[in-house]
Parts: C-alpha cells; structure tokens; sequence
C-alpha cells in the first residue's frame, strides 16, 4: 500500500498547512508547551512523516478561511467575467453554447479531448488555491508578531513581521485572485478548440428541458404513479357496475 500526495494536493493542502503547523510549533514554543530541541534530536523521518499528515489535515481543516478571505477581498474575479473579456476578444464564440456551460463541464471535455491540456488549467488552479489558503496563517503570524512587540520580546524583528506579513498576504489574495482567473480564460479558450462541444450542448439543451435530478415541484413518484392508476381503477369500477346492472335486468 503506498501514499502518495499529487500536485493539486500538495499545492492546496499541504503547503498552506504547513504555514499553520509552523505558527502552531513557534506558539507552542514560546508559551513552553514545547521544546524545540526535542523536535531537533528526535527521528528525522518520523518528524517528516508526521509534519507532512499535520500539515495536510492543517490544509482541509482551514480551506475555508481562505475562502473567506478571497470573497471578501477587492480583486475577486469570477467565471463570468472572464465569459465576457473572451467574448469581446473572440466574437465568434459570442452565440456558441460552450460559452454559458459550467466551469466543470467544460473542463471535463477537454480532460476527455487532451488531457495535458487540462493539466495546465489544474496547475493555475492549485497554485491560486496554494496562494489563496496561505493569507490566512501570514496574517496571523503578523498577529503574533504584534503579540511579541507588545511584550518586548524581540521587538524590532516583531515590528518588522507585523509590516511584511499582512502586505505578504495581500499580495496572496490578489494573485490568487489572478490565478484563478486565468484558470477560467484558459479553460474557455481550450474549449473553443473542442471538436463537437456544441453538439453535445445542443443536444442536451434539446433533449433535457428539465434537469435529470430535478423533481416537479410538490409532487413525488410515489404520487405521480397513484395519479395514473387511479383513473384506469376508476373505469374497471364503471365497467363492473354496469355489468352488475345489466345482470340485475
């Protein structure tokens, strides 16, 4: 049985967790939870095995803040911004129905028409995540910092970790926003070049006028089929009552 961490994995959990496991060890050290001499001395492969699985729990555990940091910041960009820059750069795609399609259906068909193209669109993407999910830990080492000055304890190297690391995130934000952006261009424009995209957009806008796992409104199977039995129900009771009428005379 073997392990092994991919590049999208490494980029978005990993990386990012380890920034946080390193704040945790530095807090843990300077309150005397821990001895960093301990780590020192101790088995180097252990060390390695058990800070890559902290860093990569780290990294799923605290996704979301970095999510929230993205959203709330200035420089997010989405998919429909990058529909409408292609449009106006490539007018023919204008009325094509690959260009309204969803980001995920879109890449699936260029996984299935070449896959090392797609491998550069999931590259932009671990590296905007990478960089996205690494605000959160650079800001809160500048919180620490700050922590430090207050108690005099290093405080020219803590003011200067208070300054660049808060500017070290902002400048993570906005490249991450970036990154994902071109992400969305890329894939539009490795789209445009899929033989038959549209056909099979086409066909599916024809064919499912209703989504395959959306149900009518207010009414289950269960109560569709009773309402097609219960009429046939109803004409064998008419039937058998004008037999037993006709049977009466």
């Amino acid at each position: 049985m073997s392990f092994t961490l991919g590049v999208f994995d490494l980029f978005t959990y990993a990386a990012p967790g380890s920034l946080y496991l390193a704040l945790i060890t530095y807090i843990a050290a300077r309150l005397g939870w821990l001895d960093p001499s301990q780590i020192v001395h101790a088995n180097t492969t252990l060390v390695i095995i058990i800070g890559t699985i902290a860093s990569y729990l780290l990294g799923h555990i605290t996704y979301m803040a970095g999510r929230f940091l993205l959203y709330v910041s200035p420089w997010r960009r989405d998919i429909a911004d990058a529909r409408h820059e292609f449009a106006e750069r490539v007018p023919a795609a204008m009325n094509r129905p690959f260009l309204t399609a969803h980001s995920a259906v879109l890449r699936a068909a260029i996984e299935l028409h070449e896959i090392n193209a797609a491998s550069e669109i999931a590259r932009l993407q671990a590296v905007g995540l990478m960089l996205r999910n690494s605000a959160p830990p650079l800001i809160l080492g500048a919180v620490a910092a700050v922590a430090n000055a207050a108690t005099n304890t290093h405080p020219v190297l803590s003011i200067y970790c208070a300054i660049i690391l808060p500017i070290a995130a902002a400048g993570c934000l906005f490249q991450s926003a970036r990154m994902s952006y071109w992400s969305y261009a890329k894939t539009l424009e490795l789209a445009f070049w899929v033989p038959g995209i549209d056909d099979g957009l086409r066909t599916q806008t024809a064919t499912g006028k209703t989504s395959p796992v959306q149900r009518p409104a207010n009414r289950t199977v269960t109560q569709t089929r009773r309402t097609k039995r219960m009429p046939s129900r109803g004409n064998n009771q008419g039937s058998t009552n004008q037999a037993d009428h006709s049977r009466g005379h």
